[in-house]
């Protein structure tokens, strides 16, 4: 198991992952430093293309109430953001036939991933937005990311940045444990840079999210 540490704030046990390593929201997201986080993310990144894929089958769930507050923070930082809500557009699961044989050819399917793909190539940096469903992330969620391997060969190596954002309504965050982990292995296959992630347990609307350690997290990244 991962090792995580956990504080109460707000009436929910918080903490984020930057990186690899698990960090106390309490004691480090929200220090003084004199500059907004829009002037953080401004130092830090400049002028990104940031593509946002969500897979919640819920328009106002928890997730995507966190996607709104990553984009919003990208925005004030000066990015330019594009979304795509996976439940809600035509994406055929893979089915292994590696026709496309990661990149060479074309998917057999031609369906809204012809798009996708597009603006996942143009894009600096990734944001996954996700609820937890049976300890993974949903099935919509999935579907699109299976999907990757049709652009395998034009995405690994290409070292961009991606957060991942997960909601839970078990209290227990060892929950999360499995979404940690795919998120490592994946970032690792893909050779991009995991640059922070948000697992937010306990949160069964989206208004008890408002003003939590989770929703300023998921702003300052």
């Amino acid at each position: 198991m991962i090792p995580y540490s956990d504080t109460k704030k707000n009436g929910y046990n918080t903490y984020y992952q930057a990186g690899n390593e698990l960090t106390d929201t309490t004691t480090t997201a929200f220090s003084e430093t004199g500059e907004s986080p829009a002037k953080r993310g401004q130092r830090r990144y400049k002028n990104m293309n940031v593509f946002v894929i969500t897979g919640s089958p819920h328009r106002h769930g928890c997730s995507n109430y966190l996607a709104e507050q990553a984009i919003d923070g990208a925005r004030a930082a000066g990015h330019t953001v594009d979304r795509v809500d996976a439940a809600f557009v035509d994406v055929h699961p893979c089915i292994g036939c590696n026709h496309c044989e990661s990149g060479k050819n074309p998917c057999i399917y031609d369906d809204a991933m012809t798009d996708i793909y597009k603006k996942i190539e143009k894009a600096d940096a990734l944001i996954y937005a996700t609820p937890l469903y049976y300890h993974a992330a949903s099935a919509q969620f999935l579907a699109l990311i299976d999907r990757y391997h049709g652009i395998d060969d034009h995405i690994r190596g290409t070292g961009k940045k991606c957060i991942l954002l997960v909601t839970g309504s078990n209290p227990d965050p060892s929950f999360m444990d499995g979404m940690r982990i795919w998120f490592q292995t994946d970032m690792r296959y893909l050779g991009w840079q995991a640059a922070g992630a948000v697992y937010a347990h306990g949160c069964t609307d989206a208004a008890h999210l408002e003003g939590t350690a989770f929703a300023k997290e998921a702003y300052r990244l």
